[in-house]
């Protein structure tokens, strides 16, 4: 948390402060179930609300998430984020069914700093290519990579890859003990916004099929043998 509170006063002090109210977004996320880095972790439906804070339009807090954001502009080319995060087995908030823990949730949660860039170019800025860097700085001091790449499909829909690479230790982490460094997961989602929510609202639909790779990960002790899943998340956004 002492790293935390540095970083945010050091990016604080980039800038002449005055006080201001934050912007506050609410939102609800239905997934019907969890996956993390291509690992699935909960195998039940479950629901997640809570509110986004942004401080003087660049610094966010969003859940279990405090990050600065230095592009605003949402017609810009770039977009640049570096923070701190917890990340772990992402326990829904509420869940509709049992409580569904088992040997695949098992993991600690671990505290990550992380950063990422995504370039957006062609028609109406649909197009993108992209990375992120995350460096694990409490359970297993590793390090994960993922590149991602957009294109648009129609109307307010569009289709995105994921490629993530991760150290040994850090594929442990996710994949469980005897897993192995390198490609960890890859991912497809579709994904559709609907923007004309009445009072500053919007819909998001995704629908993402994940699949470990290498077969030392597929094999490792947190997955049980289960490698690919499809999934579905609704996200309703309220801005204020």
């Amino acid at each position: 948390m002492l790293k935390v509170l540095i970083f945010i006063i050091t990016c604080s002090s980039l800038h002449a402060i005055e006080w201001e109210w934050p912007k506050v977004n609410l939102a609800a996320i239905l997934k019907s179930k969890s996956v993390f880095r291509g690992a699935m972790t909960w195998n039940k439906p479950g629901l997640t609300v809570g509110p986004e804070l942004i401080f003087y339009d660049h610094y966010v807090i969003r859940g279990p998430h405090i990050f600065y954001k230095h592009f605003l502009d949402r017609n810009s080319s770039y977009e640049w984020d570096i923070g701190w995060r917890l990340v772990g087995d992402s326990r829904p908030m509420i869940r509709f069914t049992s409580d569904g823990r088992d040997f695949r949730n098992s993991r600690n949660t671990s505290h990550e700093l992380f950063t990422k860039f995504t370039y957006k170019f062609g028609w109406m800025k649909k197009f993108s290519v992209g990375g992120e860097f995350s460096a694990d700085i409490d359970e297993n001091k590793g390090f994960f990579y993922l590149l991602k790449f957009g294109l648009p499909v129609y109307k307010f829909t569009s289709l995105e890859t994921k490629f993530g690479f991760g150290t040994e230790a850090m594929n442990d982490y996710i994949y469980g003990p005897h897993a192995v460094s390198g490609p960890g997961f890859y991912a497809i989602s579709l994904t559709y916004v609907y923007p004309h929510v009445p009072w500053k609202g919007i819909v998001i639909n995704s629908l993402e099929y994940s699949k470990v790779v290498q077969s030392e990960n597929r094999n490792a002790e947190l997955l049980g043998g289960r490698y690919q899943d499809l999934y579905y998340k609704l996200m309703v956004i309220y801005s204020f």
